[in-house]
């Protein structure tokens, strides 16, 4: 030991000098660091105790169906090529391309996916984890918003876990994986409040590295909005418009107004800058105006119940509670039934909802706080509930936003503020008349226990192990069908379903994206599925209308070596169609284990039909193919054997087919139909399109009909008339428009 360090220091009596600022930063750093930490171990021992984490395969999906398989696709589409916008082993032999139906307002949950991806290329493994994931995420962003908002840790960290696990994020579930993912939520709510302060976002009179320290974080604060969902961007704007527009009116000064509109800009330009691509694809191949159209009447459809919010959760622990919430799903419309905020928060809206009618009528609250997270309810209700201004937006052009139940997240957020304010303020006037310390974290530990219990049933709470088996049986069937063809093979699935959002005519057990679980499984093969509804892809629609052998021979000219079969398409389970295939192809289909799935190789269709009709003959069969006009039913017909893949329709006195030329220039085409009487008697028929008609009379036996068209690009009616007596009508054999030579 040095004389030095052995001397004791002289006294004085100099009062002790304050930390340097350097230290206070580190100090303050580390605390908050420390709180993350907390919220964190917080959230994950919830997720894990309410998913039973130590029984869910993770390698298999929590929903194995509709957006569920999008969503995996997608993540699938990221992990293998890089971005979600094109995708070439979708809709052969075109390639999927989102330009129709623009993703990028999720842009930043595509790039977190992306780095998830670093560490796993399974699809469900990373969706999973992304979707687990954002219960940590949700509790993390939104404590940090709290604790700016000067709210105390433990108020603060129960407000943010009982927000992360609102029945909202379970109903989700990983087919809205990214509405899911709303951690960007808590981040509008401060800027919303901000917008209501009366000091502006950026103080007058400060320059350079101050104004731009000042600035970076509101424009970094809103390129997050703008990134993370469409939905609540849209929210954000209106919310921080007409909060601003009602505390301006309150204190007749402008800034509040000017500060929501500025920050709504800052949004809009974001999100343009993230669309450039998809607006882009648009005015080089022209809008479709056919895919996810939305109308105004949605908007009721789709909008928020309050009555939904206060409701206890779907299959509550309390048996009473729950036949109350199941008494109230027997409504002719439930809008999206994930409104549900769980008793802690209902109680916190009710009460907030009061203070926001006390306002109203001259009683404002004396905290400045609440005044402040009541503002934006106001609002929220008049343009979310069933008939509310919402209509307004919708009739302006933005009916893309249509569910306004969502907005539920922001009014859970600022309830639960209210309530963490409150609980501040009862905690500071306990703990002023006692010296106790435990009371705050024992009752933020009750709370939260008590209230993620009452926000979670097993009826709300995604299984993975109840689509295991399922999920299981279509992974060996792929297998099997790439074990049995090449790498690059193309698959044609029937039946055909448009996408997005295509449904069979009547009812079955197969529904909308069913069939993207082939690709979901596959690792070298490329699928018919998933093109884009009326652009190039279109041209299925038409080939699967002809017999069956013009189908094969036209899917196959086109690059197609296999056929897939969901017999959930169709009534009879696909037997009639299978019966044509093995007369044709000279073999049996190989099946799925549960049944559900068959497929039929076309090697020996392909050698055969090269070998008939040479390399010019399939370029000239597979050309044809591909520039097929599309036929539509519109009104008038119907399937004479609904659910068997057999290709007669039934047409009423009067029927309207929509053909469409989905190319840009007139096409010349010839009309071949084959028609005849159901019941025997004599009818005459007429067929009439783009101001030409052919007629004929028809009986018991098909009356052949030919006739050559001209087709304008875009859509076109092809009229059927006849005269028939009660009773009788026209079966449609085979209506076929083909390109002519």
């Amino acid at each position: 030991m040095s004389i030095a360090s052995s001397e004791r220091a002289p006294q004085t009596n100099d009062p002790p000098q304050p930390d340097p600022p350097v230290r206070r930063t580190v100090t303050a750093a580390f605390a908050v660091v420390a709180e993350v930490l907390l919220v964190v171990v917080v959230t994950a021992i919830a997720v894990v105790l309410v998913f039973h984490l130590w029984n869910q395969p993770l390698r298999r999906p929590f929903n194995y169906q509709r957006d569920s398989l999008s969503m995996l696709s997608v993540v699938k589409s990221i992990l293998e090529h890089g971005w979600f916008e094109h995708n070439p082993s979708l809709g052969f032999p075109f390639g999927q391309h989102w330009g129709d139906y623009p993703l990028e307002g999720d842009s930043l949950h595509f790039v977190l996916i992306k780095a998830f991806g670093l560490f796993s290329k399974n699809p469900v493994l990373v969706t999973n984890a992304y979707f687990l994931g954002g219960f940590v995420a949700v509790s993390v962003t939104s404590f940090l918003a709290l604790r700016y908002l000067k709210l105390s840790l433990w108020p603060s960290l129960t407000a943010a876990v009982l927000f992360s696990f609102l029945p909202y994020h379970f109903l989700r579930g990983t087919g809205h994986l990214l509405l899911g993912a709303y951690w960007s939520v808590p981040l509008s709510c401060v800027l919303i409040l901000l917008v209501l302060e009366t000091q502006p976002l950026v103080p007058r009179g400060e320059r350079g590295l101050r104004c731009f320290g000042r600035a970076v974080p509101l424009f970094a604060a809103t390129l997050v909005i703008a990134c993370t969902g469409t939905y609540y961007s849209a929210f954000f704007m209106v919310l921080a418009t007409l909060a601003g527009g009602l505390r301006s009116l309150a204190t007749r000064r402008w800034r509040p107004l000017l500060a929501g509109m500025t920050l709504s800009g800052f949004v809009v330009a974001w999100f343009a800058l993230a669309s450039i691509p998809a607006l882009l694809y648009q005015h080089q191949h022209g809008k479709n105006p056919e895919v996810a159209r939305r109308t105004v009447q949605e908007s009721d459809y789709y909008a928020l119940r309050p009555i939904q919010m206060v409701m206890p959760v779907p299959g509550h622990r309390i048996r009473p509670l729950s036949n109350v919430t199941a008494r109230s799903l027997k409504a002719p419309n439930n809008s999206e039934g994930t409104s549900y905020l769980g008793s802690v928060t209902s109680i916190a809206f009710i009460v907030l909802l009061g203070i926001c009618c006390l306002a109203i009528a001259g009683r404002p609250p004396r905290s400045q706080f609440i005044a402040d997270v009541s503002l934006p309810v106001v609002p929220a209700l008049v343009l979310a509930v069933t008939g509310g201004f919402s209509w307004i937006i919708g009739l302006s052009g933005f009916t893309e936003i249509r569910a306004w139940n969502r907005i539920s997240v922001f009014l859970a957020f600022f309830s639960l503020a209210a309530a963490a304010s409150a609980a501040d303020q009862i905690l500071a006037v306990v703990t002023s008349r006692t010296s106790t310390r435990i009371l705050a974290p024992a009752l933020a530990v009750i709370i939260v226990t008590v209230g993620v219990l009452d926000q979670t049933s097993s009826a709300i709470v995604p299984d993975s192990r109840r689509s295991a088996a399922e999920f299981d049986s279509d992974a060996r069937f792929v297998r099997r069908l790439e074990s049995q063809l090449p790498t690059g093979a193309a698959v044609f699935q029937l039946p055909y379903l448009p996408f997005p959002e295509g449904e069979l005519e009547t009812h079955h057990p197969m529904v909308d994206l069913d069939p993207l679980r082939g690709y979901v499984h596959s690792h070298r093969l490329r699928w018919s599925y998933g093109g884009m509804r009326y652009r190039d892809g279109d041209w299925q629609v038409s080939a699967v209308r002809q017999p069956v052998s013009e189908m094969v021979a036209s899917i196959a000219a086109v690059g197609f070596q296999a056929v897939w079969i969901d017999r959930f398409g169709y009534f009879d389970r696909g037997r009639t169609l299978e019966e044509h295939l093995r007369q044709l192809l000279g073999s049996d289909p190989v099946e799925s284990d549960d049944h559900r799935f068959a497929f039929f190789t076309l090697e020996g269709f392909i050698r055969a039909q090269a070998a008939a009709l040479g390399p010019q003959g399939v370029a000239s069969l597979r050309a044809a193919a591909l520039a097929l006009p599309r036929l539509r039913n519109l009104s008038g017909v119907t399937e004479e054997h609904p659910g068997t893949g057999e290709p007669e329709l039934l047409a009423a006195n009067e029927a309207t087919i929509e053909v469409t030329n989905r190319t840009i220039h007139n096409q010349s085409v010839t009309l071949q139909a084959s028609l005849s009487s159901l019941v025997g008697e004599p009818l005459d028929v007429q067929l009439s399109l783009g101001g030409r008609s052919a007629t004929a009379t028809v009986g018991v036996l098909p009356s052949q009909i030919t006739q050559r068209f001209t087709l304008h690009p875009g859509k076109q009616t092809l009229l059927l008339q006849a005269t028939s007596a009660p009773g009788n009508v026209v079966r449609i054999n085979r209506l076929e428009v083909t390109a002519s030579p």
